[in-house]
């Protein structure tokens, strides 16, 4: 190493020092305070008499703190006959609800033409996970990102109205979509004995204004109650900035353990030129 990336090397490392937060102390003999309980109805039972809840700390089944491990499958990018498969390469990795975006463009392509067959097969690939024990979290949107071209959106609806907010004409054909939503998944929700225990409302959604906000939020939640979408729990993005209503929806947090290796790689081979 030369001199000067040993310069370049120290540099940054000061720097860094400089930028760090301050240290967080934690004092563990401490008594931590109890969790409370949300100020807004959630959690649910099945037809066999177990129980979901939530209070401010974690979820509860039957009474007892539950950490559940959730990983991501979704199920139009793959084909349908190796679900099974991957659903128990899961659950042999510890995963307990698989959450699944719905991407709407994958199921109306044309606008007014559904199609929930093959791998866009919703209703089996919930079917699945239930049969082996897995609960399910559905992402419904309708934006979800993903990396899907306009977050999932299809290309007709941005042409017919705006979008992500509280305006008539894209509520209505939100209604459509989680209308048919509901009738792939009816019988398949907790209360019902069945294994979906969440539904996520849009994703990463930091929008503000008049008919946007909380207020697009709630609007699009209480939507997804009305066509049958009725699970324990609902919840929101909880980081960006988002957006989250003091009620009626649980936020949830995530993050890469890979984030930014690509920034990284290009600082420490800058060091060594």
């Amino acid at each position: 190493m030369t001199f000067r990336s040993v310069s370049r090397l120290l540099a940054a490392v000061a720097v860094a020092l400089v930028a760090a937060p301050a240290a967080v102390i934690v004092d563990a003999a401490k008594a931590a305070a109890p969790p409370v309980a949300l100020p807004f109805s959630t959690g649910g039972r099945s037809p066999d008499g177990h129980v979901l809840a939530v209070n401010s700390r974690y979820l509860l089944l039957d009474g007892k703190p539950w950490f559940p491990v959730m990983g991501e499958f979704q199920y139009t990018r793959y084909p349908a006959e190796n679900w099974e498969q991957e659903i128990l390469k899961m659950k042999a990795g510890g995963v307990r609800i698989v959450s699944t975006y719905i991407f709407w463009i994958h199921h109306e392509e044309i606008e007014g033409s559904f199609d929930w067959s093959g791998r866009r097969d919703l209703r089996q690939f919930v079917e699945l996970a239930g049969k082996h024990g897995m609960f399910v979290w559905v992402r419904v949107g309708p934006w979800d990102h993903g990396e899907v071209r306009n977050g999932g959106l299809p290309d007709w609806l941005l042409r017919n109205t705006k979008t992500r907010q509280n305006d008539a004409a894209y509520l209505k054909y939100v209604q459509r979509f989680y209308g048919e939503i509901g009738r792939q998944l009816q019988g398949l929700f907790w209360k019902d004995g069945g294994p979906i225990v969440g539904v996520q409302i849009e994703n990463e959604y930091h929008s503000r204004g008049t008919g946007k906000g909380e207020e697009h939020i709630l609007t699009l939640r209480k939507m997804a109650r009305d066509a049958g979408l009725d699970a324990p729990f609902y919840s929101v993005t909880g980081w960006d900035d988002a957006a989250i209503p003091s009620r009626d929806v649980i936020s949830v947090f995530g993050g890469y353990p890979d984030y930014d290796v690509g920034d990284r790689k290009l600082e420490l081979e800058s060091w060594q030129t």
